[in-house]
């Protein structure tokens, strides 16, 4: 997971508080890491990911019906039989993890390598249902709720993803990274004043935080005010100078000063 990076290089292509961590092999987005999906080892965006194995799926469905074709009675089992998940080049690696995991389920190093090469090889589901199993068996690791919003961020479901920031928060109140974990969730679901609140949240606990003030900013221009939109960026500026004449951060803050009508 990102923390503490800085503010140069790229933000990823979809959460723009997030910096990039790869880019993505097909179309060259910048990724934070958990929009990072690895397809046959090399990163992809989750569109370009999934436009390949649709393709891969595709083959071997032509491959699979022209067998069916030639073996009829078989075409009820083969059909109903669930496709195993490719893990390419990561396969041997991530069988090896699992046998270890299974021998000694809590093995802290092993579970959490388990789920984080699941995580990379785009098998999210698993790494939910491998974590599940490290808690039942051995108790609570905040360090696997780390794997776990990720997941729950990949697949989409980012009410889920809300209740493992939210855990988090409660583990550790100071960390100024798991607000705005839980605000990006929230800011997926469409809760904006849930997300405000977070990243404000993170200000809070780290008044220097070199990315959240735009998210920040733009969920109070999306909300019409524009005047306090201008607050957040006003704050980095106190702390990152440098970037008072940067054009586009100066813009920003002259359309919000014309529109909000702002004196300050």
């Amino acid at each position: 997971m990102y923390r503490d990076a800085p503010l140069e290089g790229p933000a990823c292509y979809k959460h723009a508080a997030a910096p990039g961590a790869a880019s993505c092999a097909r179309c060259g987005r910048a990724l934070c890491d958990p929009c990072v999906v690895y397809d046959v080892s090399m990163a992809h965006c989750i569109d370009c990911a999934r436009r390949q194995r649709r393709r891969r799926a595709l083959g071997a469905a032509a491959k699979i019906g022209a067998v069916l074709a030639l073996v009829v009675g078989a075409a009820v089992g083969v059909a109903t039989r669930p496709r195993p998940f490719d893990y390419g080049a990561d396969t041997a690696r991530i069988t090896q993890l699992h046998n270890k995991v299974m021998t000694e389920r809590c093995d802290k190093r092993a579970s959490l390598e388990l789920e984080e090469a699941l995580n990379q090889a785009g098998d999210y589901r698993r790494a939910l249902v491998d974590s599940d199993g490290y808690f039942k068996q051995c108790g609570e690791w905040y360090r696997l709720r780390w794997v776990r919003y990720g997941a729950d961020q990949h697949l989409g479901d980012h009410a889920a993803a809300v209740e493992e920031a939210t855990k988090l928060m409660a583990h550790d109140p100071q960390d100024h990274d798991y607000p705005w974990w839980r605000g990006m969730a929230y800011e997926e679901m469409g809760r904006i004043d849930d997300a405000i609140a977070d990243y404000r949240r993170t200000l809070v606990l780290l008044p220097a935080a070199d990315r959240i003030p735009f998210n920040l900013a733009a969920l109070l221009e999306q909300k019409g005010q524009f005047c306090e939109a201008r607050r957040p960026i006003l704050q980095f500026l106190q702390h990152f100078p440098d970037y008072a004449t940067k054009p586009k951060i100066v813009e920003q803050l002259d359309r919000l000063r014309i529109l909000g009508h702002c004196t300050d």
